[in-house]
């Protein structure tokens, strides 16, 4: 790969960070503000899903991992996408929470699909939406190349 490509991929890489990293910041302040938007429904989801954590600094861990996730995600879908777009970074954040449904959730006690707190799986899924349009948005777009046709 020529340099000057490999620094236009570690460029993209890291726009892609920051997006991914502004994208779950949108994310988390959602996630937040969820039960004051539902009218209170989702405070007991939301406190159940709290459980998992016993410790402060427990929560700070994780915390700082699901922010380092996101950045990770967002560098990633903007070098792995051919076009990035609204649409695929949406399609992107669907499939960030199926894979967290169907591997994360398992690992901390919730259940494949979250069958051990439904409502949070289904809290989960707009929020993952969300951060996957932010993500789409924000992330570089990258060079516009016309099709020769065109240049004629």
């Amino acid at each position: 790969m020529p340099d000057g490509q490999i620094q236009a991929t570690r460029e993209k890489l890291l726009d892609g960070v920051v997006a991914g990293l502004v994208a779950t910041l949108m994310m988390t302040a959602l996630l937040v503000a969820a039960p004051a938007l539902a009218g209170g429904r989702t405070a007991e989801t939301l406190r159940s899903a709290g459980g998992l954590v016993g410790h402060p600094w427990v929560a700070l861990c994780l915390l700082a991992a699901h922010f380092a996730y996101g950045a990770l995600a967002g560098g990633l879908f903007t070098v792995g996408a051919q076009r990035v777009t609204v649409g695929r970074g949406a399609f992107f954040g669907f499939a960030l929470w199926g894979l967290a449904a169907a591997v994360y959730a398992p690992l901390v006690g919730l259940g494949f699909l979250a069958s051990h707190a439904p409502a949070l799986a289904v809290i989960a899924l707009p929020l993952h939406l969300a951060y996957g349009i932010a993500l789409g948005a924000l992330a570089p777009r990258g060079e516009i190349v016309q099709p020769i046709d065109a240049v004629v």
